[in-house]
């Protein structure tokens, strides 16, 4: 969502032709880390390695934060930072104009009209960061309440996703609801830029998973079987 809401707001034309295929391959391709046929497909695992890396770039990391990520040298690291700022200048430019007068003015300001201090103490990093995240937060608010005037049922928000419970009969019909209303609320904030909704329906005797979280899933059912056999002592 970070990628989305950067192009979004900073209008940014290749930017915007690059969400539209694989943003996070686009550089270490260009780069020459991956080949050029790279797809999500065929490097899925490269693409989880570049992802966060890419998006701090975005925030204004360095060369030396890329080659501690990412395993490079710190010239292959500023090679990354080069191509992000040459590649998306309309983001870098958007953003530094919104830098500039936040501390101008001592405040950021998101489109929902929240407010955040700006003081000498605070870091370019975290200005950069907030201008992102913060209106990424009023796209969900302003969707959760269009969910709940709709009257779906929200259990939960996780990071950049919502959790809805719905009887199995209407669950298909419920989601498609849900991702209308997480589209309509990006177009809000986004001068009308429409962010990508996957959705992902876990039935009665399943359970969510996720490769991220395979280690901890099974540490954990490990752990709960062996207290249930008497192996591990929680006493």
């Amino acid at each position: 969502m970070d990628f989305g809401v950067a192009v979004g707001l900073s209008r940014c034309q290749i930017m915007l032709d690059d969400y539209a295929v694989e943003p996070y391959l686009i550089l270490p391709i260009l780069a020459g880390f991956l080949p050029a046929d790279a797809t999500r497909k065929t490097h899925g695992s490269e693409r989880e390695r570049y992802k966060a890396p890419t998006l701090s770039l975005q925030y204004g990391g360095g060369a030396a934060l890329m080659a501690h990520k990412l395993g490079l040298t710190k010239s292959q690291g500023q090679r990354l930072v080069d191509l992000h700022h040459n590649r998306y200048a309309g983001y870098w430019a958007w953003s530094d104009r919104k830098l500039q007068r936040a501390f101008d003015e001592g405040e950021l300001v998101a489109r929902d009209g929240w407010r955040c201090g700006v003081s000498s103490r605070t870091t370019i990093y975290t200005a950069r960061n907030w201008l992102i995240q913060t209106n990424a937060q009023a796209i969900f608010r302003y969707a959760g309440l269009m969910m709940r005037r709709l009257g779906i049922r929200i259990v939960a928000i996780v990071h950049d996703a919502v959790m809805i419970e719905a009887p199995a009969d209407r669950i298909d019909r419920e989601v498609a609801r849900a991702k209308i209303c997480l589209q309509r609320a990006s177009r809000r904030f986004l001068h009308d830029l429409t962010l990508r909704a996957d959705a992902k329906v876990i039935r009665e005797g399943e359970r969510f998973t996720d490769s991220r979280g395979e280690t901890v899933w099974a540490f954990v059912d490990r752990t709960l079987r062996e207290i249930e056999e008497g192996v591990v002592d929680v006493a």
